[in-house]
């Protein structure tokens, strides 16, 4: 049998593969293990590749990669792209406060606000459905709360909404 297409692993993984893939959450990596189990059972890589819907070449590069790096091979690895231009965390902190801590002469967030801060603050510009994302990201639901009439009968309100 070709040395690339066979588990050279130890045969005490396999147990604790079966159990990690039991108990796996990622839908990835949980194929991932699948894929390697059943090359572990000796199942044809063909086989293998048309039961898991992926490339013979997918197989054969996860179970090289198996041999060499173990079960956290099959992890996904960190990968490379644009890194964050702002704080998060700090900008949670600002959103948790008043705009008025910060200058702005109003009482809540919006999204033009929270663009000049973001500019001003980080020299950074997003697009403004951008800041959507990030807010949802960040927890938050919306930016300012909806509008309300306090003129507006409580009782009747309430009665409204139940109809």
């Amino acid at each position: 049998m070709n040395k690339a297409l066979s588990i050279t692993r130890p045969k005490q993984e396999y147990e604790e593969l079966c159990r990690l893939h039991r108990r796996e959450k990622d839908a990835r990596v949980k194929q991932r293990m699948a894929i390697i189990l059943a090359r572990w059972e000796g199942v044809p890589v063909k086989e293998v590749a048309r039961q898991q819907r992926v490339s013979r070449a997918t197989v054969r590069n996860l179970v090289k990669r198996f041999n060499e790096e173990g079960i956290d091979g099959l992890r996904d690895k960190p990968r490379s792209g644009r890194p964050r231009e702002i704080d998060w965390e700090q900008l949670r902190d600002v959103l948790l406060q008043s705009p008025e801590n910060f200058g702005y002469p109003v009482q809540g967030w919006n999204r033009d606000l929270l663009l000049d801060y973001i500019k001003r603050t980080y020299g950074v510009s997003y697009h403004p459905q951008h800041i959507y994302w990030i807010i949802r990201r960040l927890g938050f639901r919306s930016l300012v709360p909806r509008p309300r009439s306090y003129a507006a009968d409580e009782e009747e309100v309430e009665e409204w909404k139940k109809m």
